[in-house]
């Protein structure tokens, strides 16, 4: 199989980092432009956006997994079983902050759900391209490196 459907913990940690990320970068809110326009934003103790960002990632993947296999079904799509694909934020999940683990996990999620045409053109993929931006400023030595190219190694050739 060459796509899934992720798993309840993995969209958890996905809505729970976009949360902490705003957090982190001393924002009211974890803030997203959909492909039409729109804005969006998820703010901390948001139950109700909480749910509703995770229903969103879940169901794009889903639709992406059911595009790549159309025989199957929700029932028979490879991915958890006996899942009912309903998402309810658990804000008691807590995970320690790892920007390079975000981004690992935007890029796993993406790579399950990129199977539609249309699949960049969703609120799902703008939501995960904002965060994957968010986490990136998170990374190690990223505060620490040069704005723009660094100065070329002495022992590096530029042809």
């Amino acid at each position: 199989m060459s796509a899934y459907v992720v798993d309840r913990n993995h969209i958890a940690y996905l809505v729970t980092s976009a949360i902490e990320l705003a957090r982190l970068n001393g924002c009211n809110s974890f803030r997203w432009t959909g492909p039409d326009g729109e804005r969006n934003e998820l703010a901390p103790g948001d139950k109700r956006g909480a749910n509703r960002a995770g229903q969103m990632l879940w169901d794009e993947n889903i639709r992406s997994v059911l595009y790549r296999y159309p025989q199957d079904t929700r029932e028979t799509m490879p991915g958890p079983i006996g899942e009912d694909f309903k998402y309810r934020h658990d804000f008691q999940a807590v995970w320690e902050f790892n920007a390079a683990a975000v981004i690992k996990s935007c890029h796993c999620w993406a790579y399950q759900t990129c199977e539609t045409p249309d699949h960049e053109n969703t609120a799902a993929w703008a939501f995960v391209d904002a965060l994957q931006r968010a986490a990136a400023s998170h990374v190690q030595g990223y505060s620490s490196a040069p704005w723009g190219a660094p100065k070329p190694s002495p022992m590096v050739r530029i042809w």
